[in-house]
């Protein structure tokens, strides 16, 4: 896309210094026009899209399957063909590909370009960060011309890249968990950093608090509504235990940690609460779905604890059953703020008006790359959580542009340095 075009659709003019990067738009607009909500439309077509990209960079890559047309793809550069060292170090950038439902409601068949800003379903989260990444490593091997190979172009090369895109992720991360079994990315396999493109507003994000999600199902005895007292009513129960939550709530709020004070404290909410058939019944069946925030001291069990401590309490115990759903530790890399490849990234970032957001309360992948496999993943994306998943979400070009610009300078500061 030529500059003339971009200022007429986006209706800014961008720094001469960004001006290379004018790509990302058109990549960008094509990643948000491919359908891929979860769970109703597979990742398979954004994921044939990726490869041909990366294919043409000249990356190797593997699929690893998650489920049907659902796959992981890991790609690295350059191929190991071209690779003498045994001990080759990479740096990562890793997106997923899914998006939350709200395809149509946000346009994103056309993707349109408005008042300098991309507006459909996953803009921000995260195709912007997605397109802005490959943009980057399209610009940055061809600028030090290392896509022809040669030995002579591969020997600038202090460290390779490593691209993997996910499937799956808006659904609980579920999908990221196949590249348990996936080989490559054993011992042998040195990642240095990953960066997960995730809406950070360009600001580094060095952890985020864990996630358990609990479903209490209440049992009551059916009776006729004009006779409630031969019932047991759980809609009621249900009741009486969500008001029981109030101290818990408050005491959530108290729970700082002294030596990492950028952690904010636990919360806890009741997302969902079902029960009854009819107005005229007493429902004998009332479920409700608590979303549970942890810190760095908590985990999914001590949390289900503390609920069942308040079902005690109020003698319920007895009437509840407890399930708790895909338990997931908080994370924060190693050092905290003192880690040395989030004071990097500050320094390269130090140009840029950047508000520094170092921990972030949605979960995201970063957790599964550290505890998995230790590597030191940071969130550092274009866009705003706050502009994700709503009916007009979109992602401000101007910092798909700064984006890209940072993660090149990441690229050469990792891959051209000693």
């Amino acid at each position: 896309m030529n500059e003339d075009t971009f200022n007429n659709n986006g209706g800014e003019n961008f720094s001469e210094t960004l001006s290379k990067f004018h790509d990302v738009v058109e990549l960008t607009r094509n990643l948000v026009k491919i359908n891929s909500e979860n769970p109703i439309h597979c990742e398979v077509n954004v994921q044939n899209f990726l490869v041909s990209i990366i294919e043409k960079l000249g990356f190797e890559y593997d699929i690893i399957p998650f489920s049907k047309d659902r796959n992981n793809v890991v790609a690295t550069f350059p191929p190991s063909s071209a690779v003498n060292s045994q001990n080759f170090h990479y740096i990562m950038f890793s997106g997923h590909m899914d998006t939350v439902l709200g395809y149509e409601i946000t346009r994103s068949e056309n993707a349109p370009l408005e008042d300098g800003k991309i507006y459909g379903r996953g803009s921000c989260d995260m195709k912007g960060g997605i397109a802005s990444f490959l943009t980057a490593i399209s610009h940055f091997t061809s600028d030090y011309n290392l896509n022809d190979l040669e030995q002579s172009s591969i020997a600038k090369m202090k460290k390779g890249i490593c691209v993997v895109f996910t499937v799956d992720e808006e659904m609980g991360c579920a999908g990221i968990k196949a590249l348990e079994n996936y080989d490559k990315m054993g011992n042998d396999f040195h990642v240095d950093l990953c960066i997960n493109a995730e809406p950070s507003s360009l600001s580094p994000v060095i952890g985020h608090k864990g996630i358990v999600w609990i479903f209490l199902d209440f049992k009551g005895k059916m009776a006729h509504a004009s006779v409630p007292f031969l019932g047991d009513n759980a809609i009621e129960k249900a009741s009486k235990f969500i008001l029981a939550l109030e101290p818990l709530k408050k005491e959530l709020q108290t729970r700082t940690i002294e030596e990492y004070p950028i952690i904010t404290p636990p919360t806890i909410s009741v997302g969902v609460i079902k029960g009854g058939d009819e107005t005229n019944i007493v429902p004998d069946n009332c479920r409700i779905q608590i979303d549970r925030r942890l810190t760095l001291n908590e985990t999914g069990e001590s949390a289900l604890n503390e609920l069942k401590e308040i079902a005690k309490q109020q003698d319920l115990i007895d009437d509840i059953e407890f399930q708790p759903i895909r338990p997931k530790k908080c994370y924060i890399a190693p050092k905290g703020t003192q880690n040395e490849h989030y004071l990097a990234l500050m320094d390269i970032l130090s140009g840029y008006k950047t508000k520094g957001a170092p921990f972030m309360e949605g979960f995201t992948e970063a957790a599964f790359y550290y505890e998995q496999f230790g590597i030191t993943a940071i969130n550092l994306g274009p866009g705003s959580i706050e502009q994700a998943h709503k009916p007009d979400e979109y992602v401000e070009v101007d910092e798909l542009l700064k984006a890209c610009e940072i993660y090149y300078k990441i690229l050469e500061k990792y891959i051209l340095e000693k």
